[in-house]
């Protein structure tokens, strides 16, 4: 519908006639716009010159640049959003690049809005913002398709409602006509379980690790408190924008926080993540090629990355010694490489992963392992080989905390799971009530 994908097959009409758009210019043309849950903005650029995009208004022959600042500050003030025209996006935090992107789409002042998960970014008093002023739209005859796993979003805004399951229409009905759990069976294509379970169930394991009591972080956290013992694999489930994503950055040392109380070992948590590796916490990020990876170096030293210093005699590095290290972490992780010396961009995203993982064990075996998306965009066989890697390692008396909106990874492999939604843990599952169709339908 917006020009991006050629379709297969089927028909496209707009205004009652048959429309094939060759690109997105296409689709605008006829008053079509969209905002992407990736957001599509030009980071070198200002928050006007991101809203007007390709509609800056022109005065003599130039940018009118006062005109585009209060047609930009009027858009940001439908949405009830205080931003200075005149900042950099890239330098904005992700919430707020997500108002810049949704005001984009408005200041087209466009026929037919598509939105993809538009709030998940967003604080629920932002979230209720727009939600007022799509309603506001649609009065005035804009056509809005709203893409959302906010169940609640999508009861209290929408008119018609579709689910879409594996490629196909698995539920079509006006609002009045279904309620949330007619919606949850359409996704999930069968009844969800029960999956109330006591929030305050006891962790199992006698030796507290990481002990949190109303952690809060800026925008994603509000309010949490969990523990988490050694010998443990314990999830930490939400869709997108959930507030899970932050939770391994601040036990890390690099995000920001506040807290009654939140330790690691008994102790304050680590201020820096050079203190956490120092006292035994390995990461593995959700970005692998961004912040876990130097995709120019070699896969040896990307394993050794962390730990040349204690392999050096007098500061000199010694090879040898670095290769026999790298070596048999790779066979331990079951990376598949030519050879330790190809680049590390070379290999497939499943064994960059387990690159990442061997070098949290380059030196001491850590005491605790955050990992984040640990098995985003890896291949099933890759999947397989890092979830055995964790277990044993929990089974030696690791402790590991896993962040993923992967509903099947963490009923998979966690011992129990924490849900969240808006920043806040709305239960825990454990047990038998640990399933991927119970995760989702406790998120939504």
């Amino acid at each position: 519908m917006s020009g991006l994908i050629d379709p297969d097959d089927g028909t496209i009409e707009v205004g009652g006639r048959p429309m094939r758009f060759r690109g997105p210019a296409d689709a605008q043309r006829e008053g079509i716009r969209t905002v992407h849950q990736e957001l599509e903005l030009a980071p070198a650029l200002t928050v006007t010159e991101n809203v007007l995009m390709g509609q800056l208004p022109r005065r003599f022959g130039t940018v009118d640049f006062a005109a585009a600042t209060r047609r930009t500050l009027g858009v940001l003030s439908e949405l009830g959003a205080e931003l200075d025209p005149d900042a950099i996006v890239g330098s904005l935090p992700l919430a707020e690049q997500q108002l810049v992107e949704i005001a984009r789409g408005l200041a087209a002042r466009p026929k037919v809005l598509f939105l993809d998960e538009p709030t998940a970014a967003l604080t629920p008093g932002e979230a209720d913002k727009l939600l007022e002023r799509l309603r506001g739209l649609a009065a005035q005859g804009v056509a809005i398709l709203y893409i959302s796993h906010h169940l609640e979003e999508v009861l209290a805004v929408a008119d018609d409602v579709t689910v879409l399951r594996d490629g196909a229409v698995a539920l079509a009905a006006e609002v009045s006509e279904t309620d949330r759990h007619g919606i949850v069976r359409a996704m999930l294509g069968t009844d969800p379980v029960d999956s109330q379970v006591r929030p305050a169930a006891t962790p199992g394991g006698e030796e507290t690790v990481f002990e949190v009591h109303d952690l809060h972080s800026r925008r994603s956290l509000d309010g949490v408190s969990f523990r988490v013992a050694a010998g443990e694999i314990v999830g930490f489930f939400g869709l997108a924008g959930s507030g899970h994503e932050a939770i391994a950055d601040c036990l890390y040392g690099s995000g920001e926080y506040a807290a009654e109380r939140a330790t690691f070992s008994g102790n304050p948590l680590p201020a820096s993540p050079i203190e956490a590796r120092k006292r035994g916490i390995g990461y593995v990020p959700a970005d692998r090629k961004r912040d876990g990876l130097a995709l120019g170096m070699s896969v040896r030293d990307n394993i050794l990355l962390a730990n040349w210093g204690p392999l050096a005699r007098a500061g000199i590095r010694r090879q040898g010694i670095e290769t026999e290290q790298a070596a048999r972490l790779a066979r331990r992780h079951a990376v598949k490489a030519g050879s330790l010396d190809v680049p590390v961009s070379s290999l497939s995203g499943g064994n960059q992963q387990k690159v990442v993982l061997a070098r949290q064990f380059t030196g001491e075996s850590p005491k605790a392992l955050l990992l984040s998306e640990p098995t985003r965009g890896v291949d099933i066989g890759a999947k397989a080989e890092i979830h055995r890697l964790l277990a044993e390692y929990a089974d030696a008396g690791g402790t590991c905390l896993v962040t993923s909106s992967d509903a099947e990874e963490v009923a998979a492999l966690c011992d129990r799971v924490y849900v969240l939604s808006r920043g806040r843990i709305l239960t825990q599952l454990q047990a038998g009530a640990l399933t991927a169709s119970n995760l989702t339908a406790a998120a939504l």
